[in-house]
C-alpha cells in the first residue's frame, strides 16, 4: 500500500514538473508574441504620424509661406483693381459718348434752322431809292430766338469790287417754326442814270449789278447759330439774280 501510494505520489509530482515547465514556456510565447505585436503597431502609429505631420507642415507651408502667398494675394487684388477701374471707366465712357450723340441727334432733329425765303428788288428806276426785301424762314422744329439781321446793298461794276461785310439791322425777332420773319434795306441815295445802267448792264459773268449781302444771328437749343448769304441781281428791273455760293453758309 505505501509502495503504491509512492509510485503514485512520484508519478503526480512528474506532471507537476512538466506541467509548470510548460506553462511558463507557453506563457513566455505568448508574452513575447504580445511585445512583438505591440511593437510593430507602435512602429506603425509613429510612421503614420510622421507622414500626416510632413504633409499636414507641407500644406501649411504653402498656405501660409508670406513669402509668396502674400505676394500673390497682392498681385492678384491689384490686377482685379485695376480691371474693375478699366471696365468702369470704360463704361463710363461710352455712358459719356452716348448721351453726347443723343443729344446731338436731338438738337439736330429738333432746333432751329433758318434760310432765305425769297429776296425781292423794288424800285429799281431812275430817282427812286432801291429797297431790297429780305424774308427768312425758320425750317426747323423750334422757334429761333434773338434772331439779329445784317443787310447792305451795293452797286458793283465787277467782282473785284464785291463787299461782304454788312451792316446790322435794329433790334431782333423770334422766328417760330415754319413761320417767315421779313426785314428790308434801302440802298444809300436815289439810284442816277449811271447807277441804274450797272444795273440793268450788269451779269453774272462779269460780276456786275446790285449785290446783297446779309447775315443771320440766332440762337436754338442754347447755341449760337449764324447764316450767311450773298445775291447778285442784275437786269432791267433788277430781276435776274444769282446765289454766290461761296458766300452761302450756315452752320
Amino acid at each position: 500500500m505505501n509502495k503504491f501510494l509512492s509510485t503514485w505520489g512520484a508519478l503526480l509530482a512528474a506532471i507537476g514538473a512538466l506541467l509548470a515547465v510548460g506553462g511558463v514556456s507557453l506563457w513566455d510565447y505568448v508574452s513575447a508574441r504580445q511585445r512583438m505585436m505591440e511593437h510593430d503597431n507602435a512602429r506603425w502609429v509613429a510612421e503614420t504620424d510622421a507622414q500626416a505631420v510632413w504633409l499636414v507642415g507641407d500644406t501649411r507651408a504653402e498656405v501660409h509661406d508670406p513669402e509668396w502667398w502674400q505676394a500673390y494675394t497682392g498681385i492678384a487684388g491689384t490686377i482685379g483693381l485695376m480691371l474693375t477701374l478699366g471696365a468702369t471707366l470704360y463704361q463710363l465712357r461710352l455712358t459719356r459718348r452716348t448721351l453726347q450723340l443723343q443729344q446731338v441727334t436731338t438738337e439736330a432733329q429738333n432746333r432751329a434752322y433758318l434760310g432765305v425765303h425769297e429776296i425781292e428788288v423794288a424800285d429799281a428806276v431812275v430817282g427812286k431809292t432801291v429797297r431790297v426785301d429780305v424774308t427768312l424762314r425758320n425750317y426747323g422744329q423750334t422757334p429761333a430766338y434773338k434772331v439779329r439781321e445784317k443787310v447792305s446793298l451795293w452797286l458793283v461794276h465787277r467782282e473785284a469790287d464785291h463787299r461782304f461785310d454788312p451792316e446790322a439791322t435794329p433790334g431782333h425777332v423770334t422766328i417760330q417754326p415754319n413761320s417767315d420773319s421779313q426785314t428790308w434795306e434801302d440802298f444809300s441815295r436815289p439810284l442816277s442814270q449811271s447807277d441804274l445802267d450797272v444795273i440793268v448792264n450788269g451779269s453774272w459773268t462779269t460780276g456786275s449789278g446790285l449785290l446783297v449781302v446779309g447775315e443771320a444771328i440766332y440762337e436754338t437749343f442754347g447755341s449760337t447759330r449764324s447764316l450767311h448769304y450773298a445775291y447778285l441781281f442784275y437786269g432791267p428791273g433788277g430781276r435776274g439774280h444769282m446765289l454766290l455760293p461761296e458766300r452761302n453758309y450756315s452752320d
